[in-house]
């Protein structure tokens, strides 16, 4: 029943409810937090592959990232770029350049399936991690 509502609404409000809950999500969370890895768990991630497939909202994405940053600071990172919009075209940009990781681009949505395998092929540790998103 939910899923017919959903698809009556109009785009707007169906953007604005995906903002509202995204804030929803983020309630309670810190903001900012000084973090410190011990090094023994900063080691263990530079035997990981991490392939994100990002075709998705940008909060989400870049809260990800965030996390990666922070937790899997020797990982490799490979980012594909499954057609998105500039906005994010950009940010990923940004992350790329100040961790060192990889950015696969595509210029139009090939489907995460066809991402994943992008980066995949790329990937040289020898644990490969997928992340996914299911919902927005």
């Amino acid at each position: 029943m939910l899923g017919r509502v959903r698809q009556r609404l109009p785009d707007k409000a169906k953007a604005a409810l995906r903002k509202v809950r995204l804030l929803l999500l983020s309630v309670g969370l810190p903001k900012r937090k000084q973090f410190s890895q011990p090094d023994a768990e900063a080691e263990a991630s530079g035997c990981i592959s991490v392939v994100v497939a990002i075709n998705g909202p940008y909060t989400v994405i870049h809260r990800c990232l965030g996390s990666l940053e922070h937790y899997a600071s020797r990982a490799e990172v490979i980012l594909v770029d499954d057609g998105c919009s500039k906005e994010i075209a950009d940010s990923l940009k940004n992350f790329q350049a100040r961790n060192g990781w990889k950015l696969i681009r595509h210029d139009s949505t090939l489907g995460h399936s066809r991402a994943t395998e992008a980066g995949a092929r790329v990937a040289t540790r020898p644990i490969l991690a997928f992340l996914i998103r299911t919902r927005s």
